[in-house]
C-alpha cells in the first residue's frame, strides 16, 4: 500500500484503515468504502514493513449501520486494539505521528502488508474484494475519505498427489523397485 500527499498542503491526523477480510462479513453494507460484498474467507495480516513516523494498530471495527456510516469526520472506532494481529482482527489502522502528525505535501510512504487465509478447508473456492480507506485534516477541516485501489485475494481447491522418493536411476520418473520411497515426507506448496 502506498500512499502520497499529491496536495500543495501538509495533511494532519493521518489515518489509514485496512480491512482484514472475515467470512460472512461486510462492515460497509451501506457505503463502499471497504467492500461491495460479504468476505468469502478469512484471512490473517502482518504489517511487514512499517516507514518511520507510522504506528500500526490491529483490531475490530463493528459495521456502519444505516444511520451511523463511515465518513471522514466519523471514521471507523477501532475496538480490542493491539500493536499485533489476534485472531478475529478485522481492521488495521496506520496512523502517521511523526513531524507532529503532519504529513508533508510531497511526501510517500509505503507499506508491506503480508496477509494469509485461515486453514478451514470449507473456504476453498471463495475470494475476497476489499479496499483501504484514508482519512485526513487539510487546513484543519476534515476531508472526504479517500479510497485506494481495490484488494482481491482468492482461494482455489486442488489436490498435490504423487510419491516422493529417491531417484536411485536419475531420471526423473519413478520406478518401483529402483527408486525408494521416502515414507511421512512432507510436502508444502508456496505461491511465488
Amino acid at each position: 500500500v502506498s500512499l502520497y500527499n499529491g496536495t500543495t498542503d501538509p495533511l494532519t491526523n493521518v489515518s489509514i484503515y485496512i480491512p482484514i477480510p472475515q467470512k460472512g462479513e461486510n462492515i460497509s453494507p451501506y457505503s463502499d468504502y471497504f467492500q461491495v460484498e460479504e468476505h468469502g474467507f478469512d484471512m490473517s495480516a502482518n504489517v511487514t514493513s512499517l516507514p518511520e513516523g507510522w504506528t500500526v494498530r490491529y483490531g475490530t471495527v463493528a459495521a456502519e449501520t444505516e444511520g451511523n456510516l463511515f465518513r471522514y469526520d466519523n471514521p471507523p472506532v477501532l475496538e480490542h486494539a493491539s500493536g499485533t494481529y489476534a485472531s478475529g482482527h478485522n481492521m488495521i489502522r496506520l496512523t502517521y505521528t511523526s513531524s507532529g502528525g503532519t504529513f508533508a505535501a510531497g511526501e510517500t510512504a509505503r507499506f508491506l502488508i503480508s496477509y494469509g487465509a485461515t486453514s478451514e478447508s470449507a473456504q476453498s473456492d471463495s475470494s475476497n474484494l476489499f479496499r483501504p480507506m484514508v482519512v485526513y485534516q487539510s487546513g484543519g477541516s476534515w476531508n472526504a475519505p479517500d479510497t485506494l485501489p481495490w484488494l482481491w485475494a482468492g482461494l482455489q481447491s486442488g489436490v498435490i498427489d504423487g510419491t516422493v522418493y529417491v531417484d536411485v536411476d536419475r531420471n526423473g520418473t519413478y520406478d518401483a523397485g529402483t527408486d525408494t520411497p521416502v515414507r511421512n515426507a512432507i510436502v508444502t506448496a508456496q505461491v511465488e
